[in-house]
């Protein structure tokens, strides 16, 4: 069905000709005819006279007038599905597609459309992300056909993005009796169940998925990630080697966000950067081919956009909402792009204050963020999503700015041309590391990672017992995510727990089956489960204050702690760290090398684990670290909100200088 030829047989009730009597629809003949008498005698109050006079000057190209009159018979019925027809044709001629899906919903209600015609809209609803009207549609549809298993497809797609997810779990169930072989619909069984955070359940139907194609896109990186988000470790090892070799022959088996997590092998994240481009279609295709004036910002000020769906109490938004207020508002206009949700918490409202230009584009589609962003002739557009949670890639695929760069959100490279700089320091990725980047290296002289020196620790420190703590005893602590801890870091906690045996490990409980699952291994590694203490979530100041409480945070591999560490250093709590080869994996290295505490950075697991276990024995060189800690806070660069920003705009500056000669995108240091 083509949709401007949607009619119902009310069309043949129209009213034509000079004496509006004749039942034929407008021709360029007869539409001129009615336009006159129009002119002559008053218009009828009828419907039917209306919808003639909508046609009459439709047909004869007036499109506005067309509408007025389709509008005033609207306002005298809502109850015919012609009239509801017409107006949503009119509107697809003026390019207004969601309204026309709106309009022609309307019509399916009070009529009995054919299943072509449902299809066709349902599937340009779901285009336009009108997933409510989809449905309807599509439901229809299913309902006429539902014996054939791929009439599914759509529906199944539809309910998942309009967030009916038991509806999307039974509709699966429903195709998979019919065609149990279909990885689609095992894919989406195990979304739904996701989101329903029954997270077993999405992993068995991953599982179902991977035992037919093993090889499908991201496949075994979403099951990975539900595993370790839960702790479930059984077959772990085999997956993670899988998802290694597969991303060896280049099979695009994970996303980038899950594969960093699964390994530390800097090529392999590069290959799975590149194929996720590839796969997802983020070539660039930039929206002008001029060259980019720099002349009158270099003169004046230089445009930077920070573009995030996280300008809210997010990880991104507390490390850098100093930074943010800080800028020189003198040398640089800055720009905030959020598409992420409204959430109007008191960062949004902080972060507001700080942006001189804060826009809200979450509605927006890719190309039209990337237009606006080129309209405001910004020089400098920054990814801090790369490709974690809600990230929109595409806008950068359209270059909407000459310097793109990836920075903070994202720990790797992004493997894309458009993106021309990452932000980083001689730490995180040295000399002998940068072939594994796309990007072209920023290397702040300290860390790449700002932070804020407002955050604020609570007043009141909990006791031992309100936190569930023993008393006595050493405590060793990690407040990561437990997607990052790997089973070698566990065994490595076990065994420090094993030779101290008055200690405990503090985690941060998240799922109960991830509570569960981890004191299993710790009961199967010989550890009395309940030395593993898990501690309820709290705001920021609460939980920053119960770090006071630890005596030693123990760092995981290959997903290091990030912000986490900066929380625990802020506190004044010493970090241990064992540095890898990833970007991600050397993060608190680098930010312990900012902070002037060299001596808590191994390169091996064994080290890690003997001076995890030297400190707890001896209290006088962990108090002398902690006291260093305590002291140079306030002295060393990680915390120096000031001197970062100068050092982060005189990168700017160098960038722009280098765009400006009509040099390429060139690695460098800035040197303060």
């Amino acid at each position: 069905m083509n949709p401007t030829q949607t009619k119902s047989s009310a069309v043949n009730n129209v009213l034509l000709n000079n004496d509006l009597t004749n039942d034929v629809l407008p021709t360029p003949d007869t539409a001129p005819n009615i336009l006159q008498y129009s002119q002559l005698k008053p218009i009828p109050k009828s419907i039917d006279v209306m919808v003639v006079m909508a046609r009459a000057f439709w047909t004869k190209g007036d499109l506005d007038n067309a509408m007025i009159w389709l509008n005033k018979a609207l306002a005298m019925t809502v109850k015919r599905a012609d009239i509801w027809y017409d107006k949503a044709n009119l509107l697809l001629l003026q390019d207004k597609t969601v309204e026309a899906v709106v309009c022609f919903d309307r019509g399916f209600q009070l009529d009995d459309p054919n299943i072509n015609d449902l299809h066709q809209i349902g599937t340009l609803a779901k285009e336009q992300k009108q997933f409510d009207i989809a449905v309807r549609c599509f439901e229809r549809v299913v309902s006429a056909y539902e014996d054939y298993p791929n009439i599914y497809y759509d529906l199944i797609y539809t309910t998942y993005w309009n967030r009916a997810y038991t509806r999307t779990i039974e509709l699966c169930d429903i195709a998979l009796n019919k065609t149990p072989d279909v990885v689609y619909f095992w894919f989406m069984r195990g979304y739904a169940y996701r989101e329903q955070r029954l997270y077993p359940q999405a992993i068995e139907s991953f599982e179902k998925a991977a035992q037919i194609d093993p090889y499908h896109p991201e496949l075994l990186g979403i099951l990975f990630g539900l595993k370790t988000k839960i702790g479930d470790w059984d077959n772990l090892t085999d997956l993670t080697e899988q998802m290694i070799t597969s991303m060896d022959a280049r099979y695009p088996i994970a996303a980038p966000f899950d594969f960093v997590a699964a390994c530390d092998a800097p090529q392999q994240q590069l290959y799975c950067a590149e194929s996720y481009v590839q796969r997802n279609g983020f070539m660039e295709k930039p929206l002008t081919t001029e060259r980019f004036d720099f002349t009158e910002q270099i003169q004046s000020r230089i445009k930077v956009a920070y573009v995030s769906a996280d300008f809210y109490n997010h990880a991104t938004a507390i490390l850098m909402a100093e930074l943010f207020e800080i800028h020189n508002k003198e040398r640089f206009e800055i720009y905030a792009y959020s598409y992420g949700e409204d959430i109007e918490d008191e960062w949004r409202i902080r972060l507001r204050n700080a942006f001189e230009h804060f826009h809200e584009v979450s509605a927006w589609d890719d190309k039209s963020i990337a237009e606006h962003i080129q309209a405001q002739n910004i020089s400098i557009v920054i990814d801090l999503k790369g490709y974690t949670t809600h990230s929109r890639t595409g806008i950068f695929s359209y270059r909407p700015a000459p310097i793109q760069i990836n920075y903070i959100g994202f720990p790797g490279t992004m493997g894309a041309s458009f993106i021309d700089y990452i932000i980083a320091d001689n730490t995180l990725i040295p000399p002998h590391l940068e072939r594994f980047y796309s990007e072209k290296i920023i290397r702040l002289p300290h860390t790449y990672q700002p932070n804020d020196r407002h955050r604020i620790i609570g007043d009141t420190v909990p006791s031992r017992a309100e936190v569930g703590l023993p008393e006595s005893g050493f405590v060793y602590c990690c407040f990561n995510n437990p997607y990052k801890v790997m089973p070698e870091t566990f065994s490595a906690w076990m065994r420090i727990l094993h030779a101290v045996p008055n200690s405990v490990l503090w985690l941060l409980k998240d799922e109960p089956e991830t509570e569960a699952n981890l004191k299993h291994q710790a009961s199967m590694a010989g550890v009395d489960a309940s030395r593993l203490i898990f501690a309820e979530r709290r705001s920021i100041p609460e939980h920053l204050a119960r770090h006071m409480l630890a005596d030693l945070f123990l760092d995981t591999l290959p997903y290091n702690a990030h912000t986490t560490t900066s929380d625990a250093l802020w506190t004044g709590l010493p970090v241990l760290t064992c540095m890898g080869q990833s970007f991600a994996s050397r993060v608190a290295a680098s930010l312990l090398n900012a902070c002037g505490l060299t001596e808590l950075i191994t390169e091996s697991r064994a080290d890690y684990e003997k001076l995890a276990i030297e400190l707890a024995y001896d209290p006088t060189k962990l108090a002398t670290i902690r006291a260093k800690l305590i002291a140079n806070r306030d002295k060393h660069p990680l915390f120096d909100t000031v001197r970062y920003a100068k050092n982060l705009e005189t990168a700017f500056e160098t960038i722009i200088r280098l765009a400006n000669d009509n040099k390429p995108p060139a690695s460098f240091t800035v040197i303060e």
